[in-house]
């Protein structure tokens, strides 16, 4: 089965331009194909925020994307900052990546145009999006056509590693265009987006949808209801496209282009099905938000998904560009094996649990309990780090004896007992 990855930013609820946009047909893909559908948190902070505004938006655009229908039994929906091999690939991806392919990108000139002062973060942009693709090894990306150049870059970044290091081994991402490939906004002049003011909410009341709708932007050139309109030139007319039955949007057109409806009739036919489609979405969501503690469970089952492919992705990556020393000979599983000998002493440990989603810290003295909770985010997912409160010289001379019979390619004897040591210390 082909696999699909796609990313949404953590702008809170989601509104109509990403529904159709995106989400709606996400919905439809996740039955065809293997899917990753990821919030990219890493995104949303090229931009100045506020930490507790992020935890809202990434959370409401969580409960959102559920809502709307996509189902964590047959799709991985996760965080993409709860899996830290999306940013480890970046950074090998940078090392590949012109400068100049960089500089080239639309949305970067876009961007660095209205910026006295331009981040690093911003020009990186489409590196870190092609790591998020190309770490699951993703065949298809939905995408709207505003993301058609950084997912070609995608391409040429998979392509520049392979022709280096293993030619075949990323698959070069294609585009999968959504049906609805750019939604504009209710002030009919620029693209849908909270940042501009002319959305409407997923989950609004249908009062408050009516009260944007009533006044928006239709075709300029039907002054008075008698005069006839151009329905390809009218936003009401698109959104009819996405919301209303192929009959009705026939209808529609030729009420436009006769002058038979006035375009505030034309706005209540639309109302009614938009409303028609989203009242679930929001019967949805309150028995989501009814439920807390399943919005964890997904975000939790997702993210420990996601890095089990993840972290194969990467094993392979470094055994390729030998920034890592080889399966056969690594230390990793010898130097835990020390880590747990030394734990099991009389002597004490204290054991830290650092919480994936928050980074709040926990410490024990002695066992961790077995169902832990953050005090602050409420995750259930946590690295656990323990340090011996006292040193056992025979269990450290035993390993260090142990660590000289192993193989670590250039590293030393003498180097593997000071990793072993600075471990324990």
């Amino acid at each position: 089965m082909s696999r699909i990855f796609s990313g949404i930013q953590p702008s809170g609820e989601l509104h109509i331009g990403n529904y159709l946009g995106a989400v709606k047909n996400w919905v439809e893909l996740q039955r065809s194909y293997e899917s990753f559908f990821c919030v990219v948190d890493y995104h949303a902070i090229t931009v100045p925020y506020e930490p507790d505004d992020l935890r809202v938006r990434r959370r409401e655009m969580m409960i959102s994307l559920l809502a709307s229908g996509l189902d964590p039994s047959i799709a991985t929906i996760f965080v993409q900052s709860m899996v830290p091999e999306h940013t480890e690939l970046a950074w090998i991806f940078n090392t590949v990546t012109p400068l100049g392919e960089l500089e080239r990108q639309t949305q970067y000139k876009e961007k660095a145009a209205r910026l006295e002062s331009v981040a690093a973060g911003i020009l990186n942009y489409p590196v870190l999006q092609a790591a998020d693709i190309l770490l699951y090894r993703a065949d298809l990306v939905p995408v709207g056509e505003d993301q058609v150049q950084h997912l070609e870059l995608s391409r040429e970044i998979a392509r520049r590693w392979n022709a280096r290091f293993d030619d075949g081994y990323f698959p070069e991402p294609q585009a999968k265009l959504t049906p609805a490939r750019r939604i504009m906004g209710l002030d009919g002049s620029a693209k849908m987006s909270k940042s501009v003011g002319n959305t409407v909410g997923l989950l609004e009341p249908p009062e408050s949808i009516w009260e944007k709708l009533r006044p928006a932007v239709t075709d300029p050139a039907r002054v008075r209801r008698t005069d006839p309109g151009t329905p390809e030139v009218c936003n009401i007319y698109h959104l009819h496209r996405a919301f209303s039955a192929s009959d009705v949007v026939a209808n529609v057109e030729t009420q436009c282009r006769t002058a038979g409806w006035g375009c505030i009739e034309c706005k209540k036919v639309l109302f009614e099905n938009m409303n028609a489609e989203l009242t679930p979405i929001r019967r949805r969501a309150e028995e989501i938000r009814a439920h807390d503690e399943r919005v964890d469970q997904v975000i939790n089952d997702g993210a420990a998904t996601a890095r089990r492919v993840a972290s194969q992705t990467m094993r392979e990556v470094k055994d390729r560009m030998a920034v890592r020393p080889h399966a056969s000979c690594t230390s990793e599983q010898h130097l835990y094996r020390a880590w747990t000998m030394a734990n099991r002493e009389e002597s004490g440990f204290v054991t830290t649990m650092v919480c994936v989603t928050c980074g709040a810290e926990q410490f024990f003295d002695g066992t961790v309990p077995a169902s832990l909770t953050c005090p602050r985010c409420h995750s259930t997912v946590f690295r656990q780090f323990t340090t011996p409160t006292a040193r056992d010289e025979a269990v450290i001379a035993q390993l260090e004896e142990e660590s000289r019979s192993l193989s670590y390619g250039d590293s030393s004897p003498d180097s593997t007992a000071d990793d072993v040591r600075d471990l324990e210390s």
